[in-house]
């Protein structure tokens, strides 16, 4: 035999058994009707309030709202059996009590209880125990409600709360999905388009060369496209080490002299290394398409327990605007713990984008090729 529910749902259980039997309970309640309450009668009403107290979880509650439910329970049973008609007025008592807010059901529940007292006249004395046992099935009745209309309140909630997640899953997937969408194509298709000119100018001059340009150019565009469909599907990672070579291989194909790292860092998690790498292309593909610069110069410092990528180029330098590329790499930095720094030059400008390493970071490097 179970005596108490292991979890909060199962006061439903008890109070489904307890209505069903309704019913039989009303029927031998008429067969008493008008026999006064006695002593054993008194006892009964008691366990079966008590009884309510023990199944509803009550007793885990704190002492005080024990007290304070075991007082208004006992009004209740005490004034419907003065008389039966004060029955309506614990029904109006728990319609208010699941609607209104926990201040006003305290004191509306005192008032109404207080007004079924006087109003229903105790210096009669018509207590019975018909009535009392009317009582007991009412506070049951209510208490299932009560519990019912809790249950759908949280039930309707928390549907609110998975529509707005599943909007705001779609929404950042959108976002990555664009975001990704600029890095790869943007860059991709600069390069593209620079060797396709440069393949022109070399045609009748060095035809070798151009040849060699072209062919760079088609294998452009099906890296461009393999990483394109892994944006889609959410898989797509960088290496470092091959950004920095695509990195000189289209500032070269811009005539744009370049200065590279001997080494890139190790230690950084796959997350980080793709951030690093995305920043990397858009800094490039800036340089590229918008520095009109002689010269790029590009390497990485540990500070202050953080890693430090510099690109920073002699041309024009910087508007004071960040772009739709720059941002989405500032909100990706963010994301990892890290930020973004544009800053003037005398001349051009210098990019500078920083990202925590791990506490275990090693010394040791990977060339770069």
């Amino acid at each position: 035999m179970r005596l108490l529910p292991r979890e909060h749902v199962l006061q439903y259980d008890w109070l489904v058994h307890v209505m069903n039997y309704g019913p039989v309970i009303f029927f031998l309640g008429l067969l008493f009707e008008g026999v006064p309450l006695s002593d054993w009668a008194q006892a009964v009403v008691i366990a079966g309030a008590g009884s309510l107290c023990w199944y509803s979880g009550m007793w885990a509650r704190p002492y005080y709202n024990l007290i304070f439910f075991t007082v208004l329970t006992g009004l209740g049973l005490w004034a419907v059996s003065l008389h039966w008609t004060g029955a309506m007025y614990l029904f109006y008592a728990l319609v208010f009590v699941m609607v209104m807010p926990r201040v006003w059901q305290v004191t509306l529940a005192l008032v109404l209880q207080t007004l079924i007292v006087i109003g229903q006249g105790v210096w009669l004395d018509m207590g019975n125990l018909y009535n009392s046992i009317l009582a007991i099935l009412i506070l049951l009745g209510g208490h299932a409600d009560y519990l019912f209309f809790r249950h759908m309140t949280a039930l309707r909630v928390l549907l609110r709360s998975q529509e707005d997640l599943e909007h705001l899953t779609r929404e950042a997937e959108r976002e990555r999905i664009a975001r990704d969408l600029h890095d790869v194509l943007g860059h991709t298709l600069s390069s593209i388009a620079l060797k396709s000119e440069l393949a022109e100018k070399l045609m009748t001059r060095d035809p070798e060369r151009a040849g060699h340009e072209m062919r760079e150019v088609a294998e452009s565009a099906r890296r461009a496209l393999a990483e394109v469909r892994q944006t889609v599907t959410g898989y797509r990672s960088g290496n470092l080490a091959n950004e920095l070579s695509l990195a000189r291989h289209a500032l070269e194909a811009a005539d744009i002299e370049v200065d590279l790292p001997e080494r890139v860092p190790d230690g950084l998690d796959r997350q980080q290394e793709n951030v690093l790498c995305l920043v990397l292309r858009e800094a490039v593909t800036n340089v590229v398409r918008h520095a009109e610069a002689r010269h790029c110069r590009i390497h990485w410092q540990a500070r202050d327990g953080q890693w430090l990528l510099s690109v920073e180029d002699d041309g024009r330098g910087w508007s004071g605007r960040f772009g739709n590329g720059l941002e989405g790499m500032r909100e990706r930095l963010g994301l990892c713990g890290g930020a973004l720094h544009l800053r003037s030059a005398q001349p051009g400008c210098r990019l500078e984008a920083t990202i925590g390493a791990s506490p275990a970071t090693p010394t040791t490097e990977e060339p770069a090729r």
